[in-house]
């Protein structure tokens, strides 16, 4: 009998050993990923998995951060929080490209979340938005700066990441205007592999607009405008810019049926290659 119970204490100290062991590892695990993210950055653009909406994170070797639109809700945060590490309290700059809800809807969790540097907007203050407005008057009582969208200005990111603003095409500060899909923050991302067209809800009229200002945009990559809508993405844009490669941001089996197959269709018929963020569970990154 002793020596059964001599063995019932040796097996119990090993499961303490096992279970520390095990218990030890996925802290070493979950410490070396949380190091990684915070001190081992990369230049970096992240395609965000937020459902029906909108939102990229751009990330620089150095520790800045940018993140262009927010998504619909506060899915943002926890996908944030998959790019970033659990500790990350720091934003640099959020770009609201427009009003849609499904593009500033995840701001406010972001401003309570993360000490946030300065907020652009492309000024439009829809008086029928009072969601939208609440926004803006957190925001200032955050007393976060909030600039306003103004074409051919130049954001950079780090040594070598560098966003050009081609629309708003006009001053629109405080400007009342219920739809403001055309007047979208566009912009060009460039750095040193990649130039990334970014066109929020722009549609066909404003791409036109765009391209007659700057013929000669040079682009691999492409954001479709409105989640892949048919009043985006024109046969004219792609035939100009011959991109390599098209984002498309929505929602699995969304209601507005995004994209529209009339979009895939020309894409596909150009050779382009398309990828979807809705098929990745963290969103799509790309180097830069």
């Amino acid at each position: 009998m002793p020596y059964c119970i001599f063995g019932i204490k040796i097996l119990r100290n090993m499961k303490i050993k096992i279970i520390i062991f095990i218990i030890s590892f996925i802290i070493f695990i979950a410490g070396y990923r949380e190091y990684n993210l915070l001190f081992n950055s990369k230049d970096k653009i992240t395609f965000l998995n937020v459902g029906q909406g909108d939102s990229s994170l751009i990330t620089s070797k150095r520790g800045h951060r940018i993140i262009v639109d927010c998504g619909p809700n506060s899915k943002i945060t926890d996908q944030l929080e998959s790019k970033l590490g659990f500790w990350a309290r720091r934003i640099d700059m959020i770009i609201i490209t427009h009003g849609d809800k499904d593009h500033y809807g995840g701001c406010r969790d972001i401003i309570e979340k993360y000490k946030v540097g300065k907020v652009m907007i492309n000024g439009v203050f829809d008086s029928k938005n009072q969601d939208y407005k609440s926004l803006l008057e957190l925001i200032q009582a955050k007393e976060i700066q909030i600039l306003p969208s103004i074409k051919d200005t130049y954001i950079t990111l780090g040594d070598s990441i560098e966003l050009h603003l081609l629309n708003p095409q006009n001053n629109l500060w405080e400007q009342d205007i219920r739809d403001d899909n055309s007047e979208s923050i566009v912009m060009l991302l460039r750095s040193a592999k990649n130039s990334i067209l970014l066109t929020g809800d722009a549609d066909e009229a404003t791409e036109g607009k765009i391209l007659s200002q700057y013929p000669q945009l040079d682009v691999n990559i492409l954001k479709a405008g409105h989640h892949g809508s048919k009043t985006s993405t024109s046969d004219k844009l792609l035939d100009a810019i011959t991109p390599q490669q098209v984002i498309i941001s929505a929602g699995a089996n969304n209601s507005y049926n995004h994209p529209h197959p009339d979009i895939i269709n020309k894409i596909k018929k150009r050779n382009i290659r398309i990828q979807e963020v809705k098929n990745y569970m963290t969103g799509i990154d790309i180097l830069l």
